[in-house]
């Protein structure tokens, strides 16, 4: 599932240019020979002696404050074979392409910013000219309140006349046109009137791309297994641009060249175990590397030149059977909700989305989840894309999609197994591959028990309609296979209202209590912990923050854990189903918990003073280790203040009876934090 480029698909031209001084790069693709239906041909190229002009200019990308945009001008010339009759014309919309189609709908509020026509000095200003033909241009609506330039030509344009669109000029004293703080991938798609019917249609052919992200590392991250037996391991290493964190990006880049040594730790002494090569266009590399002694390690890599470094997740080691770890399990990182272009959200498309989890963000599975009502979703195609990505024992891909409804609340849904499998949509679409479900009950009705599925429900916290003050869970309707709650993603937190991570930034975006996970144990309720991006950049577990005019998205990228017997689909799926899993915002700790020797998920007889265990490794000083009954009581509080934390403590008998559960959520120092899915208790007297 490639981005077809239409009959001829080889790129003229592949110029790297740097933009944001020397901390963001701006690659503009120029293909030539654009051919539309209907006979006409048009030339597209970049102006400029190698067909590009580029001035760039601000701050860089990684290390930026979300909101910071940087600016570029470069210039588009169009040309046509054939003469356009009086009143054609021209107009180039931002989007993609998918199998050949145009997806022109995607959230361009993650592309280059809105042209403008006026005034001088404008920020964005698009100016246009040709060669002698007198022409109008205007801004057509291209939805969600942007535009796209539009030239109509009253007398027509002569077969060769050339048309320049020069976008973000700079010549009145403008800043240029606005590039967002993401990674960013956007097709200059041209589409032509030739007969001045007023009807455009879009050229076959390639068509320019204009690319952005960042460069120059400053820093390194070492992915390694979590927990492991003794023996060789595979280590991945990413130069990346910026630390992440609540407001920050961490961006990988490609432009690093050298040799990166790999040690057992960072202490002075401690013994080289492999190095990578890494040449310029390499997003990442891997090294086999013994790890032979148990215990816990945190992996060193470092440049030869001692310029970039970077330290590995928590490796556990572990030789035998470890009582407190679910036996003959392993950790594995996913993120099982990402959007791209194809449901209307992001610059990226899917295919991209997977091979970017599967690459530089270091993620063992992964699910993309395409709101299925979107215009652009086709679900034919997409059921059966994550088989070109899944690899059994490397990687695991699996199929989503997001049911979304103003009224009952936003879900997604996860599929073992798409073949064959409609998707459902709240509104009526006509994707032969999806069905319509308008309500949460007729939702419940078609998949509510179906085994092949699992139904997540996500930022319920978040109050997106001022008229919908609570989240519908769906109490009574039969939603068996709704087993998972999204406590975290890029959105904020939906742990408990008012919150150090609010809806956006801001606690007046949220709704009023009753919709946040501990309510929805204090009601009773049977769920399990994920974590995750929610992102709308196409980069499934990467940070990306970013402000927009109705607030933040925080750095902070949530990922989920699960503690898989098999690395493959069934592994993944089964972990989830039955609750071995847990979320982070983003740090691979490793969090591993027993009550009364049962596992996150399980439900277990309880009686007297049951017996806790739990062990915690993080990527910074854990400030706080809490355990919480039916998401209300603290019935349990440590703050070891260190990197490793092992407990071992009877529950003190409680004056309750009847089913109860106990959830871990730990606290590190950095501000990142961690949740581990309930044990639930069945109190006898």
């Amino acid at each position: 599932m490639v981005e077809q480029q239409g009959e001829t698909p080889s790129m003229k031209n592949s110029i790297r240019s740097p933009i944001l001084g020397a901390l963001g790069a701006l690659l503009l693709v120029a293909g030539l020979s654009c051919r539309q239906e209907g006979a006409i041909t048009a030339d597209i190229a970049f102006d400029g002696p190698a067909h590009f002009a580029v001035s760039t200019e601000s701050a860089g990308i990684g290390e930026r404050l979300p909101g910071k945009e940087s600016f570029v001008t470069f210039s588009l010339v169009v040309g046509f074979g054939d003469r356009l009759l009086p009143g054609g014309g021209l107009r180039i919309e931002q989007g993609r392409l998918f199998n050949g189609r145009p997806l022109i709908g995607t959230d361009l509020r993650y592309a280059l910013g809105d042209p403008v026509l006026g005034p001088e000095g404008a920020e964005n200003l698009l100016t246009a000219s040709t060669e002698s033909s007198p022409f109008e241009v205007s801004l057509h609506p291209a939805g969600l309140g942007r535009h796209s330039p539009q030239i109509v030509f009253p007398e027509g344009l002569p077969a060769g006349e050339k048309v320049t669109l020069l976008f973000g000029d700079r010549r009145t004293g403008g800043p240029g046109m606005k590039v967002p703080p993401i990674p960013l991938k956007i097709r200059l798609l041209c589409y032509a009137d030739r007969v001045g019917d007023g009807t455009f249609r879009l050229a076959r052919g390639p068509h320019p791309l204009v690319e952005s992200h960042a460069v120059e590392a400053d820093r390194l991250r070492v992915a390694a297994p979590s927990v492991t037996a003794p023996g060789k391991i595979r280590v991945r290493v990413v130069p990346v641009r910026g630390g992440g964190g609540r407001t920050a990006s961490s961006l990988p880049v490609d432009d690093f060249a050298g040799e990166v040594e790999v040690f057992l730790s960072h202490e002075k002494d401690a013994p080289l175990l492999g190095s990578i090569d890494f040449q310029r266009g390499q997003a990442f590399g891997d090294v086999e590397v013994v790890v032979d002694r148990p215990g816990p390690y945190r992996l060193a890599a470092r440049s030869a030149d001692g310029g970039l470094r970077g330290t590995s997740n928590p490796v556990i080691v572990v030789d035998g059977r470890e009582p407190l770890l679910p036996e003959g399990c392993t950790i594995k990182w996913g993120s099982i909700q990402s959007h791209t272009a194809v449901g209307g959200h992001a610059a990226a498309l899917q295919n991209e989305a997977y091979d970017f989890a599967r690459g530089p963000a270091c993620l063992d599975f992964c699910s993309i989840s395409d709101h299925s009502s979107n215009s652009s979703f086709r679900w034919e195609e997409l059921r059966l894309l994550p088989d070109r990505f899944d690899d059994p024992g490397r990687f695991v891909a699996l199929a989503g999609y997001e049911w979304t409804s103003e009224r009952h609340g936003h879900r997604h849904v996860i599929l073992k197994d798409a073949h064959g499998v409609e998707a459902w949509s709240e509104l009526p679409t006509d994707d032969p591959g999806t069905r319509h479900a308008p309500t949460l009950a007729d939702l419940a009705e078609k998949i509510g028990s179906d085994p092949n599925v699992l139904i997540v429900v996500h930022h319920t916290t978040w109050l997106r309609d001022r008229s919908v003050l609570d989240y519908d869970f769906g109490f009574g309707l039969g939603l068996n296979r709704q087993r998972l709650f999204e406590v975290y993603s890029w959105h904020g937190l939906s742990e408990f209202n008012r919150s150090s991570l609010p809806i956006h930034g801001d606690v007046g975006n949220e709704r009023r209590p009753g919709s946040s996970f501990r309510d929805l144990l204090a009601a009773g309720g049977r769920y399990f912990v994920t974590a995750d991006s929610d992102g709308h950049v196409g980069l499934p577990g990467v940070p990306v923050a970013i402000r927009r005019k109705k607030g933040l998205r925080y750095g902070f990228s949530g990922v989920t854990a699960v503690w898989a017997d098999t690395f493959d689909r069934e592994g993944i799926f089964s972990a989830l189903e039955c609750g071995r899993c847990y979320g982070t915002t983003g740090a691979r700790m490793v969090i591993a918990l027993r009550i009364a020797g049962a596992l996150p998920g399980e439900t277990v007889s309880g009686r007297g003073q049951p017996r806790v265990q739990l062990a915690v490794h993080g990527t910074d000083a854990i400030d706080a280790v809490q355990l919480l009954r039916d998401g209300q009581l603290l019935v349990a509080e440590r703050r070891p203040g260190t990197l490793d934390f092992t407990d071992d403590f009877s529950l003190s008998a409680e004056p309750v009876t009847g089913r109860h559960s106990y959830y871990l959520r730990v606290e590190q120092a950095d501000g990142q934090m961690g949740w581990v899915s309930p044990v639930w208790i069945e109190w006898t007297e």
